[in-house]
Formats: C-alpha cells, structure tokens, sequence
C-alpha cells in the first residue's frame, strides 16, 4: 500500500456514495494507489478497513470501452484478484447500480462486515 490519492473533486457518482457512508465511516480515499509495482488505484477506498469501491465505466450500444475490450477485461480480473488476494474486499458496481441505491447498500454491508458491525454476508 503506497497511500498515494489524488485531490480533484468528486463526480455526482462519487458524492451519492460518499453521502451513504461517510457519518458512520468517514469519507474515503479517493484513487487510492493500493499496488506499487503495478501503480493500481481504486475509485474509492477505506484503506484502515480495506474495503474498496469500482464504479464499473460500461460502454453505450455500439460504443467501445477499455473495460469490455478483451485485454482490458484481463487487466481489471488481474487487478481485482491481486486485490483480493491482498486482503481487499472491492465493490464493483454500475452507475445505474449507484443512482438506484443498491452500490450504496453493498457498500455499508462491506464496511460493516469489515468493522465488525456485521457478521453475515447475507443482505
């Protein structure tokens, strides 16, 4: 863990999920650098818990987007397992996940299990 974030302003996304979690957990981390050698970053993250948030960047019909492109599919599964297997827990979710609440209830579930404040899986 290299602690490294940067400073820019939220995005609507960003503010919807900081304003569900942020009184019980504070604000998170944002691009926070979790892998030094491979400079890998989260949207979000609560680094002391190690519970991370990825909004997933879907193209629109007939677009193209590095995430559903071959390679880049690989690279986010490579991310995400070395994640995993670092002691993270990552939620992934779409925007239309975030606006309809659902990101944002996975979330707390993930922090709370983290704290202690939960002790199932089950939603």
């Amino acid at each position: 863990m290299t602690g490294r974030a940067t400073t820019t302003g939220p995005e609507l996304w960003e503010t919807l999920l900081t304003l569900a979690v942020a009184e019980r957990y504070g604000k998170p981390v944002r691009e926070w650098e979790f892998h030094a050698v491979r400079k890998w970053r989260f949207d979000l993250a609560w680094p002391a818990l190690k519970v991370a948030f990825e909004r997933e960047g879907l193209a629109k019909p007939g677009s193209k987007s590095r995430h559903t492109e071959r390679d880049g599919y690989a690279g986010d599964c490579e991310k995400y397992n070395e994640a995993s297997l670092s002691g993270w827990v990552v939620i992934r979710a779409t925007t239309r996940q975030i606006e309809n609440g659902a990101a944002a209830g996975w979330l707390l579930r993930a922090l709370e299990l983290a704290t202690g404040r939960a002790t199932t899986l089950e939603g």
